[in-house]
């Protein structure tokens, strides 16, 4: 048995080498680099090719505009080569074969060749063939809605470049928007479009489309008496469903001066709304509970049916049933609420239930209460619907203790 070492003869390349192995009359190509080792029987036959023509790696790829390639040329007569690019305004490449992708400013991607040419034999030649991705903006979300004086955060996605920034700007309709953008509506209803434009090609760029609406603003009271002026008081906004509402103002409780202890917060609301704020209360007093006045929408009336039973309540479940004046309990033609699922506020004992209307309508709620209390019964009355924002149309804006 032989064994053939694969070593580097003379000014063999250490690289790739191709040979034909004849073994038992069968041919097969093996691909074999220095230091490989091949073992042949008595008789083999093994012929060796060497590939020693100049070239050029990697010898393709692609690039984000901005971004730079590192190429190597061998296998040329006296190992000196120069590099030119056939499309300076797509890639560029310098004397060591470093190749930049260049602006182009092209809505597709654009293809270069850079050749390495041989100094001593000018004949002898190896490219690489660059394709110079083209830039694209996408700005999250691409439309929104949001209430007058809101903010609305806008962000942005660059492909195709290494530098990813982008300049903001407001395109149309009123409002502004800063460098990070951060978009902030006027007092007044207005559509904006708010454009995110890429600092490396000015000619891509993506849109938000935002649409605002007249904020309607509703004055929450909580009462505490003379006893309690000066405190701090806390408080949360719940929507119908028991999550907390998104409020433009979230803090920053007003006490009406005078040493009343009278606590006024506005809640700010650019969409249909209907809820509840829960004030945290001075200390040795129950969280006081107030129903927010139904934000109209077109004809349809949400309404909020409230049983507080306080903390030490909390985790209970509670029953409810919503019947007509007329002593049933299917919905009216126009109306609906649900029979079941309950919304409990997270440790604080409030129980509540909505129901739509888009008809004056008057309902009664019966909360089947907890263990040893009396039912809880909460009449209601929608006097009239009105469109959006034409007022309160009738509908109830009560206090209601919790321990009732």
């Amino acid at each position: 048995m032989l064994t053939l070492s694969i070593c580097m003869i003379g000014d063999a390349p250490s690289a790739w080498m191709a040979a034909l192995l004849l073994i038992c009359g069968l041919a097969s190509y093996l691909l074999l680099e220095t230091g490989d080792i091949l073992l042949l029987e008595t008789g083999d036959k093994l012929k060796l090719e060497l590939d020693d023509s100049p070239n050029v790696s990697p010898t393709s790829g692609t690039l984000s505009q901005g971004a730079t390639q590192q190429l190597t040329a061998a296998q040329f007569t006296g190992g000196t080569v120069t590099w030119s690019s056939n499309a300076t305004g797509i890639a560029t490449v310098n004397g060591s074969g470093i190749v930049s992708a260049v602006a182009h400013g092209q809505a597709t991607s654009q293809t270069a060749t850079i050749t390495a040419t041989g100094v001593a034999n000018p004949s002898e030649t190896g490219t690489y063939v660059v394709a110079v991705s083209a830039v694209s903006v996408s700005v999250t979300p691409t439309s929104t809605s949001i209430g007058t004086d809101a903010t609305v955060q806008l962000s942005s996605t660059v492909t195709g470049a290494v530098t990813t920034t982008v300049t903001w700007s407001l395109v149309s309709g009123s409002g502004s928007v800063d460098s990070n953008g951060l978009y902030t509506a006027p007092s007044s209803a207005t559509t904006a479009v708010v454009r995110a434009t890429s600092t490396v090609d000015t000619a891509r760029y993506s849109q938000c489309t935002i649409t605002v609406t007249a904020t309607r603003v509703v004055e929450a009271v909580a009462p505490y008496g003379t006893a309690y002026t000066g405190q701090s008081i806390g408080y949360t906004v719940y929507n119908a469903d028991g999550t907390v509402a998104q409020a433009r103002t979230t803090s920053g409780v007003i006490e009406i001066t005078g040493g009343t202890g009278i606590y006024v917060v506005g809640y700010a609301a650019a969409q249909s709304f209907a809820g509840l704020i829960v004030w945290d209360a001075p200390t040795g007093l129950d969280p006081y509970v107030q129903e927010i006045e139904p934000y109209i929408s077109g004809t349809t009336r949400v309404i909020v049916a409230v049983a507080p039973y306080g903390v030490l309540y909390t985790g209970q479940s509670i029953g409810y049933t919503i019947r007509n004046t007329d002593g049933t309990t299917t919905p009216a033609p126009g109306q609906a609420f649900t029979t079941s699922g309950v919304i409990e506020i997270a440790s604080l004992g409030i129980y509540l239930v909505q129901i739509t209307t888009t008809t004056s309508a008057s309902f009664v709620v019966v909360w089947s209460a907890p263990s040893g209390l009396d039912p809880y019964v909460l009449p209601i009355s929608v006097s009239q619907i009105a469109s959006s924002g034409s007022g309160s149309g009738g509908s109830i804006f009560s206090r209601i203790q919790t321990g009732y």
